[in-house]
């Protein structure tokens, strides 16, 4: 038995974002896979020290490859889907403890550092809901 978490989020984004994070969100809620090196100077986006390995969980935490794919055999989005529009970044997810501990802590920092700096409307709450589950 493992531990997973939903994490569900809308928020509203600022005219006004630098073009590099519009393309990195673009990137992070992508349908397909392609390359894609972000500019931005975070923890989230850095380099593993102790293993000497860039950090890439950002690049699979929001996507929505694996949700097409769930959509094609069920017909529903199962345990992620994720929309960017420019100006509404939204996501549901499906995370199990390795990966909300680890990548979605970080990236929930970097998106309050945004909210902080640009002014972003996020909600006055975020769902997180516990769920056991068999991982």
């Amino acid at each position: 038995m493992g531990t997973a978490f939903e994490i569900a989020l809308i928020c509203d984004l600022k005219p006004g974002l630098p073009q590099e994070v519009i393309d990195t969100l673009a990137y992070m809620t992508r349908d397909e896979d392609y390359d894609f090196n972000t500019t931005l100077k975070e923890d989230i986006f850095g380099f593993d020290e102790e293993y000497e390995v860039p950090l890439d969980g950002w690049r699979h935490i929001i996507n929505n490859i694996s949700a097409q794919e769930t959509i094609e055999r069920n017909g529903f989005a199962g345990d992620r889907i994720s929309l960017f529009t420019g100006d509404m970044l939204c996501f549901r997810q499906l995370a199990g403890d390795d990966c909300f501990c680890n990548d979605f802590y970080s990236f929930m920092v970097w998106l309050a550092r945004l909210a902080t700096r640009y002014r972003m409307k996020l909600p006055g709450y975020m769902w997180i809901f516990l769920v056991l589950s068999k991982i």
